[in-house]
């Protein structure tokens, strides 16, 4: 049965919405110069993996067959783009250094510090 927009909404735990937001927020904060950042970092990302696990429907590891459908899945759907847009900025990386627009030295168009 396909679930609508409107059965979708009223399953949802507002309280794991509200986590994954505020851990967001961390994670941004975490990457500015933030004077507390050391404790940021000791468990924003624990907060990602508790919603994760929290949210993992049991008919996931049912038998050895949903579980390769699962993973299957998973690849399709993160890895694999996850790969292709890194061999994409890879291929881009190569070519501005080639035509010198990019050099791997630090500091903006080649200029050393």
């Amino acid at each position: 049965m396909v679930k609508l927009d409107s059965e979708y909404n009223e399953n949802r735990n507002k309280t794991i919405d509200y986590m994954k937001g505020i851990a967001i927020f961390l994670v941004v904060l975490g990457h500015t110069n933030f004077s507390h950042v050391q404790y940021i970092g000791l468990f924003h990302m624990s907060v990602f993996f508790l919603c994760s696990g929290y949210c993992y429907h049991e008919h996931h590891s049912e038998n050895i067959k949903t579980v390769c459908c699962c993973i299957a899945k998973k690849i399709k759907s993160l890895y694999i783009p996850y790969v292709s847009f890194n061999m994409f900025l890879l291929c881009l990386h190569n070519l501005f250094c080639k035509l010198n627009i990019y050099t791997n030295n630090a500091g903006f168009l080649g200029g050393g510090a």
